[in-house]
This record gives C-alpha cells, sequence and structure tokens, in this order.
C-alpha cells in the first residue's frame, strides 16, 4: 500500500479520534482526499491488515496504553453500515470508571467512522 503525506495525515486524525472514543474530526481534510485515503486502506473484503495494525497500535500509543481495541461484528452494531469491507471494531478505555466501550464501523464511506455505544 502506497499512500501520500495526505493519506497519513487523515489516517492520524482517524486514530486521534478513536483514541478518545470520538468521531474524528476530518474537517481540515477534503471529502475527496478522505475518501481517497480510506479506499487505499480498505478493499472489498475489508481493511488492509498492516493498516489496521498499524491503527490499533496508534491508537494504543496515542490514548498512553488506556483505550484497547477488540474486533467486533456488524451484529454487535445496532444499524451497521452495509459498505463492503467495513471494519467492525470495540474500543474500550480502561482509565474511565466503570471502563467505557464504544463500537465503531470504519471504512470506505464518508464519514469513515461512525460510532455507536458498546455496552
Amino acid at each position: 500500500m502506497t499512500d501520500s503525506p495526505v493519506d497519513e495525515d487523515v489516517y492520524e486524525a482517524v486514530a486521534q479520534g478513536l483514541a478518545t472514543l470520538q468521531v474524528p474530526d476530518l474537517t481540515r481534510f477534503r471529502r475527496d482526499d478522505v475518501g481517497a485515503a480510506m479506499m487505499r486502506a480498505f478493499t472489498f473484503a475489508g481493511p488492509d491488515a498492516s493498516w489496521l495494525s498499524w491503527l490499533e497500535r496508534r491508537i494504543g500509543v496515542l490514548s498512553d496504553g488506556a483505550v484497547t481495541v477488540a474486533p467486533a461484528t456488524a451484529a454487535d452494531f445496532p444499524a451497521p453500515p452495509k459498505t463492503p469491507g467495513t471494519a467492525f471494531l470495540r474500543l474500550t478505555d480502561s482509565s474511565s470508571a466503570p471502563p467505557r466501550s464504544v463500537l465503531a464501523a470504519v471504512g470506505p464511506f464518508f464519514p469513515p467512522v461512525e460510532l455507536a455505544p458498546g455496552g
């Protein structure tokens, strides 16, 4: 996967948002740039494995290890996006009492992250 500097900035913004269990702020990017970056990170079958691994590690770094990422499924999501290749994740912040979880659908759509309560 070859990423442009804009792609890397988009991916970093996605990781920053998810590290705080928030929808990423992508307002500084053109919609077309966000779409192109996410299309390079995803295929019809799902996210590029190295990109998803990077995202999980980066969320850990940005949250000082407080937020963990676990796989989820479309069935876990109240109203899952119907876009092929969507990654469903459960993000848990262990620094809050009690720990707080959200479900995240990440994919090649706009906006590229949708959140739902994770129980």
